[in-house]
């Protein structure tokens, strides 16, 4: 905002020079409309960048309020804001709302992998962007060798992109029947 010191180029009384806006490190008073006064303007801050705590900090400071919302991206870095609105240096009102874009990692749902064998269930939580790791202690009478018993955490649950997810199957040294002979034979690899 420009502000005329030459009384000459003014027209109308001394009280309707415009005040210099406040620093943006002190808080904007909220404004008192009289009859035929319009309110004083804060600046927008500059939040891109920032990780939203410290942008909620800045934002208050400004005179701001945030109303935040997230994008999830597969690149970090996670919680930073992104992108503004209005623009950074813009008037608004005291008490507006600036809103921001916050980046958020991705999430996924770990899938059932029950009774696959493990190189199967392996590749099905890799390509949902989780990480397998493969255990070989859960022994389960109605599960094959090398099939997958549990997994942990559980089927449906919501994690964020890139977890690890531990996969339990049924370890090597179990034995099947053969029905024929009657006999227990190791079971083939």
């Amino acid at each position: 905002m420009t502000i005329f010191d030459d009384r000459e180029t003014l027209s109308g009384p001394m009280d309707e020079i415009a005040e210099p806006d406040p620093p943006q490190s002190t808080v904007a008073p909220r404004p008192t409309l009289a009859a035929g006064h319009t309110p004083s303007l804060c600046v927008a801050p500059d939040l891109v960048g920032l990780d939203a705590l410290d942008a909620q900090g800045v934002a208050r400071k400004a005179g701001v309020r945030l109303s935040i919302s997230a994008w999830e991206t597969k690149v970090g870095p996670w919680g930073m804001i992104l992108v503004q609105h209005p623009s950074p240096g813009a008037r608004v009102r005291p008490g507006s709302r600036v809103h921001v874009v916050q980046s958020r990692r991705p999430h996924a749902r770990v899938p059932d992998v029950r009774g696959l064998p493990a190189e199967e269930a392996v590749e099905l939580v890799r390509r949902m962007g989780l990480l397998a790791i493969v255990a070989d202690d859960r022994a389960s009478p109605s599960t094959p060798k090398g099939h997958v018993v549990s997994i942990r955490p559980i089927a449906g649950t919501l994690v964020v992109d890139g977890s690890t997810v531990v996969i339990d199957i049924a370890p090597a040294g179990r034995t099947t029947q053969d029905a024929s002979a009657g006999v227990d034979l190791p079971t083939p690899p």
